[in-house]
């Protein structure tokens, strides 16, 4: 699902729908693997997208091209996003600067063992605000020239 390049603020109406009320159609849905990209997209709305797709089967999610603004919502008592196993960002600028690996890993459910991050605009995350992927058995940042001479120590975790 491409945006376009437009911004999707005028679907934050919609944002603070109860998503059980649609949940049976979207446990219906066939969906594995879902890229969203090319588009600005309210914090907002994505936290409600992943929230959705919490009662989806979907297993790998990639953002793609995707500008996320504005401050994301209060951090839920527990994960109600998708279980994914795969989760891609290539080209994906946070508002939220540094703090965004965090701040969206608050939303996905435990389970994910593939995390790759490419052309990051960003990889300086506080670790204080980082869980652990207990099950991540694959890491690949290898497309991404912010990491610079200093490699990754220099860069994860500052």
């Amino acid at each position: 699902i491409r945006g376009g390049g437009h911004s999707l603020d005028q679907f934050l109406k919609g944002v603070n729908t109860d998503p059980k009320q649609y949940a049976d159609t979207i446990k219906a849905l066939r969906v594995r693997r879902l890229k969203l990209g090319a588009a600005q997209v309210p914090a907002q709305l994505l936290v409600a997208v992943l929230r959705a797709l919490g009662y989806s089967r979907l297993k790998e999610l990639t953002l793609e091209d995707l500008e996320v603004t504005g401050p994301t919502p209060p951090t839920p008592l527990e994960a109600t996003g998708p279980a994914l196993t795969t989760l891609s960002l290539r080209n994906v600028s946070w508002a939220t600067g540094g703090a965004w690996l965090g701040e969206l890993q608050q939303w996905l459910k435990p389970g994910l063992r593939a995390l790759n991050i490419a052309q990051a605009h960003s990889l300086a995350f506080p670790c204080a605000g980082l869980s652990t992927f207990e099950a991540l058995t694959t890491l690949d940042l290898s497309d991404n020239p912010s990491l610079g001479d200093s490699g990754l120590m220099a860069a994860l975790c500052p």
